[in-house]
Order: structure tokens, then C-alpha cells, then sequence
């Protein structure tokens, strides 16, 4: 099958862990021929790291067996991107399936265009926008979500064959900004690369990274990390960390933040010697450190790295968020109802004080939940979607 996967409204960062970047290389894996159409649009660069180099590539180049094609813009916005010559470039790559990540883009009218004129080609769209990222503001709302693209999904609706969600809110948030009912929408989550999970090698790479850090091999270590900030709540663990009287727990803190915030994390943790800040790690790598750790706490905004953190076989304590309970496999979560630190406490102490309760919770993300959220099952389901629509 000849795939098109557009990244326009949502970055496509060479090397990153982003759905944007899985699962194209999943469906080339699978042996599909498999193009990126992207941007060159410089997002924030000392937000996600990016070099000068990286926007000086060629305008087309193959990584990880994905054809990526990056075009040039007419309008430079983020929010707004209009890039030249998207329409040409399906004609010249004839896509049996176009997949559009992210419903909020101007350019999705030129993916319909293409697919009024070629029938049999199917259209998916997914959305990732929900009321925790967007439509905070008035403007925001009302102007940018309720008027511009909800006309724009409206108009385009009757040509998309497929509207992914990736999370139950976001599912509410598309029904009730855009208007799509809710039998057109279908849950489609993010996962976890189970393929570069080294499960067997978890007792060297356990005591590897602990010993890097210091960390005794008996201590239950609790993992934090990601893109930093005041929304995922991590100065609020730090402190609840400092409150428990137990010295056998270690934290772990991965992920970058701006200087301010690095600066209040610093301060919450009195430097303890128990807590750790490793700084930025490769996404790859995260899966070494998910393994050398216990429990995956995450008292604020929802993250990939939450699927990704049950696919390690972690038991995880997480904010519930609107239609958060899809996580929970079968008993391997444990939700935080409220800002409380106190229940960020109580979380914790619960699970260290049942050794039995953290091995049981791990096996049913190691069973149930690598099912659920590895990334090669969701590419699969993707394909065998597409596939049941062309054979209509």
C-alpha cells in the first residue's frame, strides 16, 4: 500500500519519539511504501532542541525507510501553515491512504481536493487537541476552534473516511467543537515502541543506570519526566517526595524545562540525594530508564509517556483526565482524582507499602497493556481499517 502520512499542524521532528514519527516507520516496517510530507517551519528551537543543521536539509531525504518530503511555506504559522505545492505532491506520490495527523490544519483542503479526484483513495484524520491544550482562552474558543476550524472540518467532513482520536477527551472535545457526532469518532491511542523495549536485559540495564545515579539496587525507584512545566505537576511530587519518611524511595526526574521552572524544581528538592535530575534523554533511552525504575507517577497533564511507561511493565499513578480510564487495563493504574498533593502522597505509600500490589500491577501492563499500546498493533489497526474501506 502507498501511504501519505501529513504532518503540517503537528511537528515531524527528524529522530523524535512523536506519533507523527512511529507510526510512519511502523508502516514501513510493515512493508508498505511509506512518504512524509511535512513542513520546514522553524517551531521553537530551544523548545525542542533543534539544531541550524536541521532545517537545512534536503527538501527530500529517507529516514528509518520513510521517504520524508519537506515543503516550503506560503504562510509561516505554526497554527496556520499554508505550504506550497501539497496538492502536486499527492499527485506526483499516488497515495492509496492519506493519513492527516491533526484535524486543525488549512492544508486538510488540499488533502480532500486530492481525494474528490481520486475516489479510491482512502482519508484519515486524527485529532490531538482537547479542553486541557486548547480552546483556553475566548479567542482561543470561540474564534480559532468554534469558527475557523470547525467550518473547516465541517466543510472537508464528508470526505474523510476515518476521524482518529487519541485520547476519550479529545473524542468529546472534537464532538462538541467541531461538531463530528460521536459514531465518527473512533479511539486511536498513543503507544509505546515495544520492539526497542529490552525486556530480557532489564536486570544489566537496571543496575547499570542505578548505579550511574547512586541509586541502591533495593530502592524502589518512582520515574518522572518529559517536557516539563508547571501543567505536569512535577514540582508538586518533588515535594510530596520530600514529605515521605522512607529512604528506601529514589526519584528520578527526566525531560527539560525553561530556567525558571528548572530553577523552582531545584529548590523544591532541598537537595535530597534521593532525587535525581538526568536532564534531556533520547526518546529511545527512556525505555532503559522506565526499566531501571518501580512505578511511573504522573500527577498532572496527560503524555505519551504514559502508555510508554506500561509497556515497560510499570505500574503508573496518573491524573484521571475525561475518559483517562481507557489506561487502566485491568488494574494496573492508579488514578489521582484532584490537585491534592496530599493524594500524590497517599498514591505513593500505598503502593510502597505493598511490594505485592507493584509486582501485580506490572504484570498486567506487561500483559494486557503491551497488547493495547504497542505501537505495531496500532499501525496494524490502521492498515486493516483502510483495507476494510477499500474493499467496500
Amino acid at each position: 500500500m502507498k501511504i501519505v502520512h501529513c504532518c503540517i499542524g503537528t511537528p515531524y521532528i527528524d529522530g523524535w519519539g512523536y506519533q507523527e514519527n512511529i507510526m510512519p516507520a511502523q508502516h514501513a516496517k510493515m512493508g508498505h511504501n511509506v512518504t512524509v510530507i511535512t513542513t520546514r517551519l522553524i517551531l521553537s528551537a530551544s523548545y525542542y532542541q533543534m539544531t541550524k543543521e536541521d532545517y537545512e536539509k534536503p527538501s527530500e531525504y529517507y529516514l528509518s525507510g520513510v521517504k520524508v518530503i519537506r515543503l516550503e511555506h506560503r504562510i509561516k504559522s505554526y497554527r496556520f501553515a499554508v505550504i506550497r505545492g501539497l496538492h502536486k505532491t499527492l499527485e506526483r506520490e499516488k497515495p492509496d491512504l492519506i493519513y492527516v495527523h491533526g484535524v486543525q490544519t488549512l492544508e486538510l483542503l488540499n488533502a480532500v481536493k486530492y481525494k474528490q479526484k481520486h475516489t479510491g483513495t482512502v482519508l484519515f484524520v486524527d485529532a490531538h487537541s482537547d479542553y486541557q491544550n486548547s480552546a483556553r482562552s475566548f479567542v482561543s474558543r470561540n474564534i480559532q476552534h468554534k469558527l475557523i476550524w470547525r467550518g473547516i472540518v465541517q466543510k472537508c467532513s464528508p470526505y474523510i473516511d476515518k476521524f482518529y482520536c487519541i485520547t476519550p477527551g479529545i473524542c468529546n472535545f472534537v464532538n462538541e467543537m467541531y461538531g463530528i457526532p460521536m459514531n465518527r469518532l473512533e479511539l486511536l491511542t498513543l503507544g509505546g515502541e515495544t520492539e526497542k523495549i529490552h525486556y530480557d536485559d532489564k536486570k544489566t540495564i537496571k543496575k547499570q543506570i542505578r548505579a550511574q545515579y547512586g541509586i541502591n539496587e533495593n530502592s524502589i525507584v518512582i520515574i518522572n519526566g518529559g517536557k516539563l512545566s508547571e501543567e505536569k505537576r512535577t514540582r508538586e511530587l518533588i515535594e510530596a517526595i520530600n514529605k515521605i519518611v522512607d529512604n528506601s524511595i529514589d526519584l528520578i526526574v527526566f525531560g527539560n524545562c525553561d530556567n525558571e521552572y528548572q530553577l523552582e524544581l531545584a529548590n523544591a528538592a532541598k537537595n535530597n540525594p534521593r532525587i535525581h535530575f538526568v536532564g534531556w534523554i533520547e526518546s529511545d533511552a527512556v525505555y532503559n530508564y522506565y526499566l531501571a525504575s518501580d512505578i511511573a507517577c504522573f500527577p498532572g497533564g496527560e503524555s505519551v509517556l504514559w502508555q510508554q511507561a506500561i509497556c515497560c511493565g510499570l505500574p503508573l499513578i496518573c491524573k484521571l483526565w475525561q475518559g483517562g480510564e481507557y489506561l487502566d487495563v485491568g488494574g494496573n493504574v492508579e488514578f489521582i482524582y484532584s490537585d491534592s498533593q496530599q493524594e500524590i502522597i497517599d498514591k505513593i505509600n500505598k503502593l510502597i507499602g505493598d511490594p505485592q500490589m507493584i509486582n501485580k500491577m506490572s504484570m498486567i501492563a506487561l500483559g494486557k497493556g503491551t497488547d493495547k499500546f504497542a505501537y505495531k498493533n496500532i499501525a496494524k489497526k490502521v492498515i486493516d481499517d483502510a483495507r476494510a474501506l477499500s474493499n467496500n
